[in-house]
C-alpha cells in the first residue's frame, strides 16, 4: 500500500500545470481574446469579443506562441452588449456557446451555427431584438431564455437531437411565425413561447408529455394547435390569452389540466374536453367569451373555481351525474347562459357560481343540493323565477342581490333566518310573491333592502330579530305593523322608505336604535308601546311626524337629534301622570303639543271559521277577530300571542294553527293584546261563538257581494281554512272565502 501511494504521488507531481494563458488573435478584422483551456489537446476559447467590429468570423484555429490552437467554446458574457456587431460566424470546431454571450447585442442581426455542436447556454442570445436569421440550430441543449426577446426572428429550425431545452427559451419572440419542434423533445418548457404574438400554429412531437406553465400564454395569433398521443398534463396559463384559438381538442391521453390553461383565449368557440377527465384546475376557460360549445367530463367530481366565468356566450350547459359541488364563480358572467341540465350528484352550490348570469330568467335549484353559497345568483337581472329545495338550510348572503325582475321565489320551509341581503335590490319582489315561513326567526342586515315593490310587510310571528337595514330604501312601503314576536330592530332597518306613512312597534319592542325610520320622508304617524326604554340618535330624523303615540309610562331616553322637529309633531301620552314626566324629561321637553291618548276599555274577540272537526287534529286551522271596545279609540291595533307557538302558532291576523296534540301535548295559550300600558288583553278560551258579521251592510253570498263591496276598503281575503289569498275579489276561483277590511269587519262571499 506505501508503494503503491508513492507512485500515485510520483505520477501527479509528473503532470504538466499551466496558468491561465489569455491572448489576443486578429482574424478577418477582428481582434478577439482567446483564453488556453488544454495544453495536452491544444484548445482554446474565446473569452472577449471585439467592441468595435461589425461582422465577426470565428476561425477554426488560432496561433500562440508558435502553437496552433482549435477555438472550441465561447465562453459566458464574451460578446455581451457589443451593440456594433452586426454578424457572426463561429468555427465549425466549436462545442458549446456560453451563457450570455451574446446578450444584448441589440444590432445582430445573423447568426451561423456550427453544423453540430453540444450546447447553447442560458440567456446566450437573449434581447438580440434585430437578429431575424439563424442557422440550423443542431445541439443536444439549449438553455434557458437563450432565445428570449430575439423580436425579430421569424424562423428557426431545430434538429431533432435537441433532448433539453430551457425555460422562457424563445420569450417574446414576437415575429417568429414558424418553428419546428424536436422528435425527442420529453416537454414544451415553461414560457417556452409565452408572448410569441406571431407565431399561428404549432405541432406538439408525440415524445412531449407534458406542456408546462405559460408554454404558449400570449400567443396571440396561435390559430392552430396539434397534439402529439404522448401527452398527459398541460400546466398552468399553458395557452392562456391565446385569443385566436377557435378550437380545442384535449386528448384522450391527458389525465390532468392545470389551473387556468385555457383562460383568456376570446375566440374560442368549441372546447372538447377527455370523457374520463378527473383533474382539472381552476379559472380553466375564465374569459373565454366566445365559448359556446364544451363539454364536462363525466368523470368529474367538481366544477372547479371560475372554470367558465365570463364566457359570456355560453348558452347551454350539462352538468354530468357525477359532479358533487359548483365551486366559487364556476359560471360567473356567463350573460347569455339560459339552459341548465343539472345530474342527479350536486349537493354544493358555491359562492357566486351564477353571479351575473344575466340571461338567466328561470332557475330550479336540484332537490339534492344541501348548501348555496353567498352570492351565488347576485345580480342575475332578469331572472324572474327561482325555486328552492323545500328543505334546503344553509343559504349564503346576498343570495339574488339585484336580480331586480324576481318575482317568484320560495323560501324553504326550514329555513330560521333570511340571511343578510338575500334579495336586496330585488325591485320587481312584491310581498305577495313569497311567503316566509314559521320557521324564520331573524331576518339578516339588508335582507330586503332596496325592495321597491313592497307596499306592506307580512311577517310570521316567529320573527324577533330585524336586523341593520332590513327594510331599509323599500320606497313602495306605506304601512308597518310589526307581529309581537319582534323583540329585536337594528339600526336603520326601516331607513329611507319614503313613502311609509305609518309604522307600528309591537308591545315587545324596548328599545328603538339609530337611523331605525331615518329619511322615512312620508311618515307621519308612529305607535310605540309601553316597554319602550330608549329611542336612538336620528331615529326619526328627517321624518315628516304629526302623530306620535307612545304608551311607556316612563319617558325612554333620547337624543336631541332622535326627532327632527318636536314643535311640529302631537304627542300622545297614556295618563296624566305620564304626561307629567313626559313634560319634564329631557328631550321630550321640547315636544310643543302634548295630548292625552283615548284608551281601549277591552278586546272582545270573536271566532271567524274553524276547520277543525269535532276532534281537533294536527293541521287545523281557527280564526280569530279581535276588536277593542272603547269610544274613539286612539290605537286600533291588536297583537296576537301563542305561549306555546310549536304546540299552536298564531299570526298576526289571528289565524291559530294547531302544530301538536295529544293526552301527553300541554295546550298553548293564545291571547290577544294592546299597546297600552297595563292592558287590555284577552285570553282565547276556544268557546268564541263563529260569526260572520251579517249586520255590516255588505252581502254575503254571490258575484253581487264582489261587486258591492268594491264601496269599502279589502285588506285581505281567505280560505274558510284561513290561507290568504290576497286582496282582489277578480282574482278568485270559484268558492266560498271570508273578506277582511280595513276597518276591522268581515264577510263571507260566496263566487
Amino acid at each position: 500500500m506505501k508503494k503503491l501511494s508513492v507512485l500515485l504521488f510520483g505520477a501527479l507531481m509528473s503532470m504538466p500545470t499551466f496558468a491561465a494563458v489569455q491572448f489576443t488573435y486578429p482574424y478577418e478584422g477582428a481582434e478577439l481574446t482567446y483564453e488556453i483551456t488544454s495544453t495536452i489537446s491544444n484548445e482554446v476559447r474565446v473569452t472577449k469579443g471585439d467592441a468595435t467590429a461589425t461582422e465577426v468570423i470565428i476561425p477554426d484555429n488560432v496561433e500562440y506562441d508558435g502553437k496552433q490552437y482549435t477555438v472550441r467554446a465561447i465562453y459566458a458574457n464574451a460578446f455581451e452588449g457589443m451593440t456594433s456587431m452586426t454578424s457572426i460566424v463561429i468555427t465549425q470546431r466549436l462545442k458549446s456557446i456560453g451563457d450570455f454571450a451574446f446578450r444584448n447585442c441589440s444590432n445582430l442581426t445573423s447568426v451561423t451555427l456550427p453544423d453540430e455542436f453540444d450546447s447553447i447556454g442560458n440567456w446566450a442570445f437573449g434581447r438580440c431584438s434585430k437578429l431575424s436569421q439563424i442557422s440550423t440550430v443542431n445541439v443536444l441543449t439549449v438553455g434557458l431564455s437563450a432565445f428570449s426577446g430575439c423580436s425579430s426572428l421569424t424562423e428557426i429550425s431545430l434538429t431533432d437531437d435537441i433532448t433539453a431545452m430551457g425555460n422562457n427559451c424563445f420569450y417574446n419572440c414576437t415575429a417568429l411565425e414558424n418553428i419546428t419542434l424536436p422528435a425527442k423533445l420529453p416537454r414544451i418548457y415553461q414560457d417556452m413561447f409565452n408572448g410569441c404574438s406571431s407565431l399561428t400554429e404549432i405541432t406538439i412531437p408525440d415524445a412531449v408529455q407534458t406542456v408546462q406553465a405559460s408554454a404558449f400564454e400570449g400567443c396571440k395569433n396561435l390559430k392552430t394547435v396539434t397534439f402529439g398521443t404522448g401527452l398527459t398534463e398541460i400546466y398552468s396559463y399553458a395557452f392562456r390569452n391565446c385569443s385566436s384559438l377557435e378550437e380545442i381538442v384535449v386528448p384522450e391521453t391527458v389525465i390532468k389540466l392545470w389551473q387556468s390553461v385555457f383562460q383568456g383565449c376570446s375566440s374560442l368557440k368549441t372546447a372538447t374536453l377527455p370523457d374520463d377527465l378527473s383533474d382539472i384546475g381552476k379559472n380553466q376557460f375564465l374569459n373565454c367569451t366566445s365559448l359556446t360549445d364544451v363539454n364536462i367530463p363525466s368523470a368529474l367530481t367538481s366544477v372547479p373555481e371560475s372554470m367558465f366565468s365570463g364566457c359570456r356566450s355560453l348558452t347551454e350547459i350539462t352538468i354530468p351525474d357525477a359532479v358533487q359541488s359548483l365551486q366559487l364563480s364556476a359560471f360567473e358572467g356567463c350573460s347569455s347562459l339560459k339552459t341548465i341540465n343539472f345530474g342527479t350528484g350536486l349537493t354544493q352550490i358555491y359562492g357566486y357560481a351564477f353571479r351575473n348570469c344575466s340571461g338567466l330568467d328561470e332557475f330550479v335549484v336540484p332537490e339534492t343540493v344541501t348548501s348555496l353559497g353567498q352570492n351565488a345568483f347576485q345580480g342575475c337581472s332578469f331572472l324572474q323565477t327561482a325555486t328552492l329545495p323545500d328543505d334546503l338550510s344553509d343559504i349564503g348572503k346576498n343570495q339574488f342581490m339585484g336580480c331586480t325582475s324576481l318575482s317568484r321565489v320560495n323560501i324553504p320551509s326550514v329555513l330560521t333566518a333570511i340571511p343578510e341581503g338575500m334579495f336586496s335590490e330585488c325591485t320587481a319582489l312584491t310581498e305577495t310573491d313569497f311567503e316566509l315561513p314559521r320557521t324564520v326567526t331573524s331576518i339578516g342586515n339588508s335582507a330586503f333592502s332596496g325592495c321597491t315593490g313592497f307596499t306592506k310587510l307580512n311577517l310570521p310571528n316567529s320573527i324577533t330579530d330585524i336586523e341593520a337595514s332590513a327594510f331599509s330604501s323599500c320606497s313602495g312601503l306605506t304601512e308597518v305593523v310589526l307581529p309581537l314576536s319582534v323583540t329585536t330592530l337594528g339600526a336603520s332597518a326601516f331607513n329611507s322608505c319614503e313613502n311609509l306613512a305609518t309604522a307600528v312597534l309591537p308591545p315587545s319592542c324596548q328599545a328603538i336604535p339609530a337611523g331605525l325610520f331615518q329619511n322615512c320622508l312620508s311618515l307621519s304617524r308612529v305607535y310605540l308601546g309601553p316597554n319602550i326604554s330608549e329611542i336612538g340618535d336620528e331615529a326619526f330624523a328627517g321624518c315628516a311626524l304629526t302623530d306620535i303615540y307612545i304608551t311607556a309610562q316612563t319617558p325612554p331616553s333620547i337624543q336631541a337629534t332622535s326627532f327632527t322637529d318636536q314643535t311640529s309633531a302631537t304627542l300622545y301620552l297614556q295618563g296624566e301622570e305620564a304626561e307629567a314626566d313626559y313634560k319634564a324629561a329631557e328631550n321630550w321637553s321640547e315636544f310643543a303639543n302634548v295630548k292625552q291618548m283615548n284608551v281601549a276599555d277591552g278586546i272582545d274577540v270573536k271566532k271567524i271559521d274553524d276547520s277543525a272537526n269535532d276532534e281537533e287534529a294536527t293541521g287545523d286551522t281557527v280564526r280569530y277577530k279581535a276588536t277593542l271596545v272603547g269610544t274613539n279609540v286612539s290605537i286600533p291595533y291588536v297583537f296576537w300571542r301563542s305561549s306555546d307557538p310549536s304546540v299552536a302558532y298564531v299570526d298576526s291576523k289571528g289565524v291559530v294553527t294547531l302544530l301538536a296534540g295529544g293526552d301527553d301535548v300541554t295546550p298553548a295559550t293564545i291571547t290577544a293584546e294592546t299597546l297600552y300600558a297595563d292592558g287590555p288583553v284577552h285570553t282565547v278560551t276556544g268557546d268564541e261563538d263563529i260569526t260572520t258579521d251579517d249586520d255590516d251592510d255588505i252581502p254575503t253570498t254571490g258575484m253581487e257581494a264582489i261587486a258591492e263591496i268594491d264601496n269599502h276598503i279589502i285588506e285581505e281575503i281567505y280560505t274558510l281554512n284561513g290561507v290568504s289569498v290576497g286582496s282582489n275579489p277578480e282574482d278568485l276561483t270559484p268558492g266560498v272565502y271570508v273578506c277582511r277590511f280595513a276597518d276591522g269587519k268581515t264577510c263571507k262571499i260566496r263566487k
